[in-house]
């Protein structure tokens, strides 16, 4: 009988991750060198002094304790690392009135950018879904601390 081991979701791909890891950094306005120095720090020599960066370059895989690491100082879900979408049918999912919210503020905010002329770029484009799953993990968190109170 063999015995059975825990699997990790799959990692997306290094230019997925890159892209993501990226976005969650510059979302909370943390440098590259910071991250590298909070990673080295949170993982007490485990981790390489530049294994951040080398990630975001797509020169490292991430890994679980990496993941686990970099979720925890940059404050995003694990689902981050591994969730093909992070919003909609297949990813984390939102309820039905925040989907709605999102849906008419980015049907205004593609008007008034299209009546202005602008295309947001990659950047901009990553740093609103890294404020989205921000917002979705308060709700997720104030969910649970709701039943954690009526238990």
């Amino acid at each position: 009988m063999s015995q059975g081991r825990a699997t990790l979701p799959p990692v997306l791909s290094p230019e997925e991750v890159t892209r993501r890891l990226k976005a969650a950094r510059e979302l909370r306005g943390i440098e590259q060198q910071e991250l590298d120095a909070r990673l080295h720090e949170l993982g007490e020599g485990e981790f390489g002094k530049n294994d951040a960066g080398r990630i975001e370059r797509g020169q490292l895989a991430i890994g679980p304790n990496r993941r686990r690491a970099l979720s925890e100082i940059l404050g995003v879900p694990d689902l981050w690392w591994t969730a093909e979408e992070l919003f909609g049918e297949e990813g984390v999912g939102l309820s039905d009135e925040v989907r709605a919210q999102l849906t008419r503020i980015e049907s205004a905010l593609r008007l008034l950018l299209d009546r202005a002329g602008i295309r947001p770029d990659a950047d901009v484009v990553a740093e609103l879904e890294g404020a989205l799953a921000e917002a979705q993990s308060d709700q997720r968190s104030r969910g649970q601390s709701a039943e954690a109170g009526r238990g």
